[in-house]
């Protein structure tokens, strides 16, 4: 595991000595050796935010107490501390703080203490346990996908409300119906493909399995995937649909924070998906590619 805390300490470490400079997401990922996505990916579940909101946070944090400790500029503040605009800043600021940065000066105060973040390795013993994820090392077969893409993005988890109501408007529409009668398996698939990390742009697809000779659907996409190895993860069954998309999204950080860390795999390149059952939706598979690590 310690080889994944000390990747992401040192761009912990990093961030904080460049906060007044520009900062990348791939620039990141790079100085951690993974992929832009897989470094979100465990970014993410080790601290608990997206890479460049935590570079945002930290940026915010230390403005506010430039503001309350000194009489700069608030415009030159901002542009000190990467915002491209007055407006920019003001509006993230507020998101955060509640208030504009004029009335934050104005109140004096300054913001709680909250020093970089500090990763530590999770408790494990070889005799009492405390790993809990389980997985199946399978080789995924190439295979042919057909489906309906949107493309999202991932500052503030943008991506997980916009991925739900993408689910919630395709069930029992008519392009599921097409997308049915083209498929050649008992599965949906929901595929995240395509990241930009200067964007953090992804796509994200529900697809089924097709033949390759199938028509497309009007609005549709072909993906042909590769065979691949595959780490396969079940998400623990809710009772309440409502905790569906939760259930699933604690899964993949359990993922990144837990089994990966433990596991002597890294993800390969390949697109992620998770895989829905036709008989039972709320029966999900998370397929994970992986490969050795390093």
């Amino acid at each position: 595991m310690n080889h994944y805390l000390n990747r992401i300490q040192r761009s912990l470490d990093h961030i904080e000595a460049h906060l007044d400079q520009p900062l990348r997401l791939e620039t990141l990922a790079a100085l951690a050796c993974y992929s832009p996505w897989h470094f979100h990916r465990v970014f993410l579940g080790l601290v608990g935010l997206p890479a460049m909101d935590y570079v945002r946070k930290r940026r915010l944090l230390r403005a506010a107490r430039l503001l309350v400790e000194s009489e700069r500029p608030i415009i030159e503040i901002a542009l000190d501390h990467g915002f491209q605009s007055p407006e920019v800043f003001l509006r993230a600021f507020r998101r955060l703080f509640g208030l504009t940065p004029s009335a934050y000066r104005q109140r004096g105060r300054l913001p709680p203490s909250s020093g970089p973040a500090r990763l530590s390795p999770y408790p494990y013993h070889p005799y009492l346990g405390g790993l809990t994820m389980q997985a199946r090392i399978v080789e995924r077969p190439a295979m042919s996908l057909i489906g309906y893409a949107l493309r999202t993005n991932i500052h503030e988890q943008q991506h997980e409300q916009e991925i739900s109501r993408f689910w919630q408007d395709y069930l029992g529409s008519e392009r599921e119906r097409r997308l049915r009668e083209v498929s050649i398996a008992d599965h949906e698939y929901g595929v995240c493909s395509d990241f930009d990390p200067a964007k953090g742009d992804l796509s994200y697809s529900i697809a089924v399995e097709a033949d390759p000779a199938a028509s497309v659907p009007a609005g549709a996409q072909r993906h042909d995937w590769p065979a691949v190895s595959c780490a396969v993860f079940s998400v623990p069954p809710v009772t309440d649909p409502s905790e569906f998309s939760g259930a699933i999204q604690q899964t993949w950080k359990m993922i990144m924070e837990q089994w990966f860390p433990q596991s002597g795999y890294v993800p390969a390149e390949d697109a992620q998906c998770e895989r829905y059952d036709f008989g039972n939706a709320m029966e999900v598979e998370i397929w994970v590619p992986i490969r050795q690590a390093d």
